[in-house]
Protein backbone atom coordinates (compact mmCIF):
# COMPACT_ATOMS: atom_id res chain seq x y z
CA UNK A 1 0.00 0.00 0.00
CA UNK A 2 1.46 3.33 -1.08
CA UNK A 3 2.86 5.60 1.62
CA UNK A 4 4.39 8.97 0.67
CA UNK A 5 6.48 10.89 3.19
CA UNK A 6 7.00 14.66 3.19
CA UNK A 7 8.76 17.46 5.08
CA UNK A 8 11.43 15.41 6.85
CA UNK A 9 8.74 12.82 7.65
CA UNK A 10 6.64 15.35 9.58
CA UNK A 11 3.63 14.00 7.73
CA UNK A 12 2.76 11.09 5.47
CA UNK A 13 0.08 10.40 2.89
CA UNK A 14 -1.61 7.03 2.56
CA UNK A 15 -3.27 5.99 -0.65
CA UNK A 16 -6.78 4.57 -0.56
CA UNK A 17 -7.05 1.01 0.71
CA UNK A 18 -8.66 -0.75 -2.25
CA UNK A 19 -8.18 -4.26 -0.86
CA UNK A 20 -9.53 -4.00 2.66
CA UNK A 21 -11.03 -1.74 5.29
CA UNK A 22 -9.59 1.13 7.32
CA UNK A 23 -10.20 1.78 11.01
CA UNK A 24 -9.23 4.65 13.30
CA UNK A 25 -8.54 4.11 16.99
CA UNK A 26 -8.30 6.48 19.95
CA UNK A 27 -5.32 6.86 22.29
CA UNK A 28 -3.98 3.38 23.04
CA UNK A 29 -1.76 4.12 26.04
CA UNK A 30 -0.34 0.64 26.36
CA UNK A 31 -3.67 -1.19 26.14
CA UNK A 32 -2.72 -4.01 23.83
CA UNK A 33 -5.25 -6.58 25.08
CA UNK A 34 -8.12 -4.12 24.81
CA UNK A 35 -7.07 -3.26 21.27
CA UNK A 36 -6.96 -6.90 20.22
CA UNK A 37 -10.43 -7.41 21.70
CA UNK A 38 -11.84 -4.54 19.64
CA UNK A 39 -10.15 -5.78 16.46
CA UNK A 40 -11.60 -9.25 17.03
CA UNK A 41 -15.08 -7.73 17.28
CA UNK A 42 -14.82 -6.36 13.75
CA UNK A 43 -13.05 -9.46 12.37
CA UNK A 44 -10.02 -7.34 11.49
CA UNK A 45 -8.16 -8.81 8.51
CA UNK A 46 -4.44 -8.40 9.23
CA UNK A 47 -3.55 -8.99 5.58
CA UNK A 48 -5.77 -6.36 3.99
CA UNK A 49 -7.23 -4.05 6.65
CA UNK A 50 -5.42 -1.05 8.14
CA UNK A 51 -5.52 0.49 11.61
CA UNK A 52 -4.69 4.17 12.05
CA UNK A 53 -3.93 5.41 15.56
CA UNK A 54 -4.32 9.03 16.67
CA UNK A 55 -1.21 8.73 18.84
CA UNK A 56 -0.19 8.32 22.49
CA UNK A 57 0.87 4.70 22.13
CA UNK A 58 2.65 4.61 25.49
CA UNK A 59 2.18 5.18 29.25
CA UNK A 60 -0.84 4.56 31.47
CA UNK A 61 -1.58 0.97 30.39
CA UNK A 62 0.65 -1.98 31.25
CA UNK A 63 1.54 -3.07 27.69
CA UNK A 64 3.24 -0.05 26.18
CA UNK A 65 6.15 -2.06 24.83
CA UNK A 66 3.74 -4.39 23.01
CA UNK A 67 1.86 -1.46 21.52
CA UNK A 68 5.13 0.10 20.30
CA UNK A 69 6.02 -3.18 18.61
CA UNK A 70 2.98 -2.72 16.36
CA UNK A 71 4.78 0.14 14.58
CA UNK A 72 6.59 -2.54 12.57
CA UNK A 73 3.34 -4.26 11.57
CA UNK A 74 2.37 -3.61 7.92
CA UNK A 75 -1.27 -3.01 8.88
CA UNK A 76 -0.59 -0.44 11.64
CA UNK A 77 -0.11 3.31 11.17
CA UNK A 78 0.10 5.98 13.85
CA UNK A 79 0.91 9.62 14.42
CA UNK A 80 2.97 10.61 17.44
CA UNK A 81 1.33 11.90 20.58
CA UNK A 82 2.69 13.98 23.41
CA UNK A 83 3.39 10.91 25.57
CA UNK A 84 5.34 9.34 22.71
CA UNK A 85 7.29 12.59 22.40
CA UNK A 86 8.16 12.57 26.11
CA UNK A 87 10.30 9.51 25.32
CA UNK A 88 11.62 10.90 22.06
CA UNK A 89 12.77 14.08 23.79
CA UNK A 90 15.35 11.96 25.57
CA UNK A 91 16.94 10.74 22.34
CA UNK A 92 16.54 13.53 19.77
CA UNK A 93 16.83 17.29 19.71
CA UNK A 94 13.07 17.91 19.38
CA UNK A 95 11.67 19.19 22.67
CA UNK A 96 7.95 19.74 23.15
CA UNK A 97 8.13 21.57 26.48
CA UNK A 98 10.70 24.35 26.33
CA UNK A 99 8.90 27.11 28.17
CA UNK A 100 8.00 28.07 31.73
CA UNK A 101 8.93 25.90 34.69
CA UNK A 102 9.94 23.00 32.44
CA UNK A 103 12.68 24.87 30.57
CA UNK A 104 15.42 23.68 32.92
CA UNK A 105 14.20 20.12 33.43
CA UNK A 106 15.94 17.15 31.88
CA UNK A 107 13.69 15.36 29.33
CA UNK A 108 13.36 12.27 31.53
CA UNK A 109 12.25 14.43 34.46
CA UNK A 110 9.56 16.05 32.31
CA UNK A 111 8.30 12.61 31.31
CA UNK A 112 8.17 11.45 34.91
CA UNK A 113 6.50 14.62 36.14
CA UNK A 114 3.91 14.79 33.36
CA UNK A 115 3.09 11.07 33.27
CA UNK A 116 3.77 10.22 36.91
CA UNK A 117 3.56 6.51 37.70
CA UNK A 118 2.23 5.95 34.17
CA UNK A 119 5.82 6.20 32.94
CA UNK A 120 7.30 3.61 35.34
CA UNK A 121 7.18 0.85 32.68
CA UNK A 122 9.83 2.68 30.65
CA UNK A 123 12.37 3.21 33.43
CA UNK A 124 12.43 -0.40 34.59
CA UNK A 125 13.75 -1.39 31.14
CA UNK A 126 17.44 -1.56 30.41
CA UNK A 127 18.92 1.19 28.25
CA UNK A 128 19.15 -0.96 25.12
CA UNK A 129 15.42 -1.68 25.21
CA UNK A 130 14.65 1.99 25.87
CA UNK A 131 16.71 3.04 22.87
CA UNK A 132 14.96 0.47 20.69
CA UNK A 133 11.56 1.81 21.73
CA UNK A 134 12.70 5.35 20.98
CA UNK A 135 14.00 4.28 17.57
CA UNK A 136 10.60 2.86 16.68
CA UNK A 137 8.76 5.93 17.94
CA UNK A 138 11.02 8.19 15.90
CA UNK A 139 9.46 6.80 12.74
CA UNK A 140 6.06 8.25 13.67
CA UNK A 141 4.97 11.35 11.75
CA UNK A 142 3.14 14.23 13.36
CA UNK A 143 0.41 14.18 10.73
CA UNK A 144 -1.10 11.57 8.46
CA UNK A 145 -3.46 12.04 5.54
CA UNK A 146 -5.49 9.17 4.12
CA UNK A 147 -7.93 8.82 1.24
CA UNK A 148 -11.27 7.32 2.27
CA UNK A 149 -13.45 6.93 -0.80
CA UNK A 150 -13.98 10.46 -2.08
CA UNK A 151 -12.88 12.05 1.18
CA UNK A 152 -9.46 13.16 2.41
CA UNK A 153 -9.02 12.60 6.12
CA UNK A 154 -6.28 14.24 8.17
CA UNK A 155 -5.02 12.73 11.42
CA UNK A 156 -2.88 14.31 14.13
CA UNK A 157 -2.81 13.77 17.87
CA UNK A 158 -4.20 16.90 19.53
CA UNK A 159 -5.59 19.01 16.67
CA UNK A 160 -4.75 21.30 13.83
CA UNK A 161 -3.96 24.44 15.88
CA UNK A 162 -6.93 26.77 16.15
CA UNK A 163 -5.49 29.70 14.18
CA UNK A 164 -5.21 27.64 10.98
CA UNK A 165 -8.06 27.67 8.48
CA UNK A 166 -6.28 25.89 5.61
CA UNK A 167 -4.85 22.36 5.66
CA UNK A 168 -2.04 23.08 3.19
CA UNK A 169 -0.90 26.08 5.21
CA UNK A 170 -0.84 23.88 8.29
CA UNK A 171 1.27 21.21 6.59
CA UNK A 172 3.77 23.81 5.38
CA UNK A 173 3.98 25.25 8.89
CA UNK A 174 5.07 21.91 10.36
CA UNK A 175 8.60 23.06 9.58
CA UNK A 176 8.16 25.28 12.67
CA UNK A 177 8.93 23.39 15.89
CA UNK A 178 6.32 25.40 17.79
CA UNK A 179 3.58 24.32 15.38
CA UNK A 180 4.64 20.69 15.81
CA UNK A 181 4.35 21.12 19.56
CA UNK A 182 0.84 22.53 19.29
CA UNK A 183 -0.12 19.67 16.97
CA UNK A 184 0.49 17.15 19.74
CA UNK A 185 -0.43 19.25 22.79
CA UNK A 186 -3.14 21.83 22.12
CA UNK A 187 -6.54 21.36 23.78
CA UNK A 188 -8.06 24.57 22.48
CA UNK A 189 -9.83 23.09 19.44
CA UNK A 190 -11.46 20.25 21.38
CA UNK A 191 -12.49 22.53 24.24
CA UNK A 192 -14.11 25.00 21.85
CA UNK A 193 -15.90 22.20 19.99
CA UNK A 194 -17.22 20.79 23.27
CA UNK A 195 -18.76 24.21 23.90
CA UNK A 196 -20.34 24.25 20.44
CA UNK A 197 -17.82 26.47 18.67
CA UNK A 198 -16.61 24.82 15.46
CA UNK A 199 -14.11 25.81 12.78
CA UNK A 200 -14.07 25.18 9.04
CA UNK A 201 -10.73 23.91 7.71
CA UNK A 202 -10.35 24.20 3.93
CA UNK A 203 -8.25 21.79 1.88
CA UNK A 204 -9.26 18.68 3.84
CA UNK A 205 -12.64 17.01 4.32
CA UNK A 206 -12.30 16.04 7.97
CA UNK A 207 -9.66 15.61 10.68
CA UNK A 208 -9.47 13.07 13.52
CA UNK A 209 -7.69 13.44 16.86
CA UNK A 210 -7.23 12.06 20.36
CA UNK A 211 -5.55 13.73 23.37
CA UNK A 212 -8.72 15.17 24.93
CA UNK A 213 -10.84 12.45 26.50
CA UNK A 214 -14.63 12.25 26.38
CA UNK A 215 -17.12 9.54 27.33
CA UNK A 216 -18.23 9.36 23.69
CA UNK A 217 -16.54 10.49 20.47
CA UNK A 218 -16.95 14.22 19.91
CA UNK A 219 -17.73 15.19 16.32
CA UNK A 220 -17.99 18.60 14.73
CA UNK A 221 -18.41 19.72 11.15
CA UNK A 222 -14.71 19.50 10.31
CA UNK A 223 -13.07 17.46 13.09
CA UNK A 224 -13.63 14.63 15.54
CA UNK A 225 -12.03 13.51 18.82
CA UNK A 226 -12.06 9.78 19.53
CA UNK A 227 -10.11 9.29 22.79
CA UNK A 228 -12.70 7.72 25.08
CA UNK A 229 -11.03 5.02 27.19
CA UNK A 230 -10.25 7.03 30.32
CA UNK A 231 -13.83 8.31 30.51
CA UNK A 232 -15.75 5.23 29.41
CA UNK A 233 -13.39 2.26 29.76
CA UNK A 234 -13.83 1.55 26.03
CA UNK A 235 -11.50 2.11 23.13
CA UNK A 236 -13.19 3.84 20.23
CA UNK A 237 -12.64 1.94 16.98
CA UNK A 238 -14.13 3.98 14.16
CA UNK A 239 -14.46 2.39 10.73
CA UNK A 240 -13.70 4.49 7.67
CA UNK A 241 -17.05 3.36 6.27
CA UNK A 242 -18.93 4.75 9.25
CA UNK A 243 -16.97 7.98 9.04
CA UNK A 244 -17.76 8.32 5.32
CA UNK A 245 -21.48 7.76 6.01
CA UNK A 246 -21.32 10.50 8.64
CA UNK A 247 -19.64 12.91 6.22
CA UNK A 248 -22.11 12.20 3.43
CA UNK A 249 -25.05 12.79 5.77
CA UNK A 250 -23.43 15.96 7.05
CA UNK A 251 -22.98 17.32 3.53
CA UNK A 252 -26.52 16.43 2.54
CA UNK A 253 -27.79 18.26 5.61
CA UNK A 254 -25.72 21.34 4.72
CA UNK A 255 -27.02 21.18 1.15
CA UNK A 256 -30.64 20.91 2.30
CA UNK A 257 -30.14 23.82 4.68
CA UNK A 258 -28.64 25.90 1.87
CA UNK A 259 -31.61 25.16 -0.40
CA UNK A 260 -34.08 25.97 2.38
CA UNK A 261 -32.43 29.32 3.17
CA UNK A 262 -32.41 30.34 -0.47
CA UNK A 263 -36.12 29.61 -0.88
CA UNK A 264 -37.34 31.49 2.14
Amino acid sequence: MTKVMHLQSFYIQLAANIQGRDFFVGDLHGRYDQLMTELDKVSFDYEYDRLISVGDLVDRGEQSELIVSLIEAPWFYAVRGNHDQFILDQYEVERIMLNGVYANYAPSDIHKKMAGNESDWFYVLDEDRRKLIAKKLMSLPYVLEVTIGRFQIGVCHAAVPWDFTDWTDFLTSLADRNIRELTIRTRKVAQKLAKGKDRILSGIDFTLHGHCTYSEPLFGQSSGFIDTFDQSGRLTLLSAEDLAVRLVAQREKCHDEFIRMNHE
